[in-house]
């Protein structure tokens, strides 16, 4: 049994033993916070750096060769202003491609985002058993690269052994020689088709997913109300389906106004430039054609201007609406 000063001294020393832990813990703790973020800072500088190197410097590049003359075939890169602005925006070839861009860009989306909302709806009405084989069929088209699709549907639409005037004519009981690659609309119809059979998978992905995450006590309730399919359609499932609907119509139409590889290998562009999109018109100026890219500089800063604009336009009028 202890006596009382011993039993103070042990008090004493285990008030300090407790003390010296509480002050050393925010010490600890300060210590590894620190290495963290220094830990932090060097697994993070490799993606920084890259970041700089493949986006910063190229978009602080196109930007000076903008508003300089910077021609391959001319030394030398005085300093003109706007005046590569001016020049593109009075240029009437910009302008009838940057129509006919957003116009197919426009359709195919318009046609792809009615698709895949058809497709997510018949398949969630169908067993998973047949999903899991109709799913794969569908999203087969979209991991083939652009250029392989190209040469597919070229071949497809060729006017004189290509199956589909075969068919067609099969159907109409005459002599059908279309050429689908050269005649007005009907190029602008197949690069459309070809197009729409690649990327329908991606907004039927994306409606599917939608589709699926309804709650269903919302439908069944309206069924109980006595609402029948087509007003469950109109007034129940569309309304909840909008946000993924928004969503495939806002990727494909951002990706679809990039195309330009389907077009290169279907039709080149033509007849003429009745085919060509803003790409064809960016690498004619800058690489095959002038070699000047300043225009082509002007152009690309021009038509960004414009995307952003509109998007900007789109979300603020969705997000306050």
């Amino acid at each position: 049994m202890l006596h009382a000063p011993e039993e103070e001294l042990i008090d004493a020393a285990t008030d300090k033993a407790d003390t010296d832990m509480t002050s050393t813990t925010p010490q600890r703790g300060h210590g590894l916070r620190q290495a963290d973020r220094r830990w932090g800072r060097i697994l993070v500088a490799p993606t920084v750096v890259l970041l700089i190197v493949a986006s910063i410097i190229p978009l602080i590049y196109s930007v000076w060769a903008s508003l300089v003359t910077h021609n391959l075939r001319v030394s030398g890169h005085p300093f003109v202003g706007l005046d590569n602005y001016t020049a593109v925006l009075s240029d009437p070839v910009f302008r009838s491609e940057l129509i006919f861009t957003f116009a197919m860009a426009a359709t195919v989306t318009i046609i792809e985002v009615g698709l895949g909302l058809i497709l997510a709806l018949i398949l969630s009405q169908r067993s998973k058993a047949w999903r899991r084989i109709m799913i794969p069929l569908i999203v087969a088209p979209m991991f083939i690269s652009s250029v392989v699709v190209g040469q597919i549907w070229r071949l497809f639409s060729a006017r004189t052994f290509g199956p589909l005037n075969h068919y067609l004519g099969l159907v109409t009981g005459t002599d059908v020689t279309i050429d689908w690659l050269v005649t007005t609309p009907w190029n602008m119809i197949t690069i459309a088709v070809a197009d729409v059979w690649q990327w329908t998978a991606l907004t039927f992905l994306i409606i599917f997913a939608g589709l699926t995450g309804i709650d269903q006590q919302v439908l069944e309730a309206a069924e109980v109300d006595g609402a029948n399919k087509w007003n469950r359609l109109r007034y129940v499932t569309l309304p909840l389906m909008a946000p993924a609907l928004a969503t495939a119509a806002f990727f494909r139409f951002a990706d679809a106004l990039r195309l330009y590889d389907k077009i290169v290998v279907l039709t080149g562009g033509g007849p003429g430039r009745a085919t060509s999109t803003i790409s064809f018109y960016l690498v004619e100026k800058g690489f095959s054609g002038s070699f000047n890219l300043a225009l082509s500089a002007a152009a690309s800063w021009i038509f960004l201007i414009l995307i952003s604009l509109m998007f900007y336009r789109i979300i603020q009028r969705r997000v306050l609406a």
